[in-house]
């Protein structure tokens, strides 16, 4: 996961479509940037749009 957030970190917005991520490998990303941010930020409403997104795609 360090090596995934590292290329995130480093790829610009017109480049992200770029980064080669498998799908596991994005939703794990997703799923770890949400409880950090949910860690940090006080009233972070609870993100449930990723979750349906995953569903539909299945």
């Amino acid at each position: 996961m360090s090596k995934a957030f590292y290329a995130l970190l480093q790829t610009n917005y017109a480049e992200c479509t770029n980064l080669r991520l498998a799908n596991g490998q994005r939703r794990q990303l997703l799923n770890k940037l949400l409880d950090y941010y949910r860690l940090h930020l006080e009233h972070l409403p609870e993100i449930h749009s990723h979750q349906i997104l995953q569903e539909i795609l299945s």
